[in-house]
Parts: C-alpha cells; structure tokens; sequence
C-alpha cells in the first residue's frame, strides 16, 4: 500500500506497479493470474486498476477491470508503455485517442477523451 502523488510509479512487493495518467487512469500490469481470471488471450495488455469518477477516463466509458489491448492501433505491452503513449497524444495536443479495450471477454474500441493542458503556450 502506497501513497499517492500525483503522477508517480507506486511500487510495493518489488513487483506491483501503478501507473496514473492526467486523464485519471490507474495502470497495472497484467500478470499470469490476472490474465487467466479475466479470460485474456493475447500477449501484451495493462488492467485499468481504478478510474478516477468525472475524470476523462471516466466520460469515456473507461472501467476498472478493463484491460487495454492496444492504443493507437499498436499494441501496449505495460503500463509505463500505456502512459508514454497517452502522455504523446496529449502533448500533441489530440482530442481523443483509440483504445482497444476488453470487458467480459469482448473487445471494443473506445475513444479515450484527452483533455488540453492548462496553461500550455
């Protein structure tokens, strides 16, 4: 158990990750047993651990317990990865972003709704 700084890497057990983005996602790798209790197939993929409520993951239909296949139409092999990725698109200032998306063993599009930085310029 951790505590909470903004955008930080909380690391607990050596082995434990969280990631969390500006736009309110929580990553967490996606390990063996996770992968067989939710059903996930294919390689690669981060867990949405949590969705911060009213956040632009949140508006955008994310949920805990998601899995996020790939971004952009490439894959995401890792939290760290998931986040640089979002970290570019809201850099270059995108309105939204694609995310593949696994629930209950279907697969989705989603569009993740990037917000603009404040006080860029």
């Amino acid at each position: 158990i951790g505590t909470e700084h903004g955008p930080e890497r909380v690391a607990s057990e050596g082995a434990a990750q969280e990631h969390r983005s500006h736009v309110g996602l929580e990553l967490a790798p996606l390990t063996r047993e996770r992968r067989q209790q939710l059903g996930v197939d294919a390689a690669g993929g981060v867990l949405v651990q949590n969705v911060v409520p009213g956040s632009p993951a949140d508006q955008s239909g994310l949920q805990a317990g998601d899995v996020i296949l790939g971004i952009g139409g490439r894959a995401v092999n890792s939290p760290e990865d998931a986040s640089s990725r979002i970290h570019a698109a809201e850099s270059s200032n995108k309105p939204a972003l694609p995310l593949l998306v696994m629930r209950d063993g279907t697969t989705a599009y989603v569009a993740l709704g990037l917000k603009p930085a404040s006080g860029a310029g």
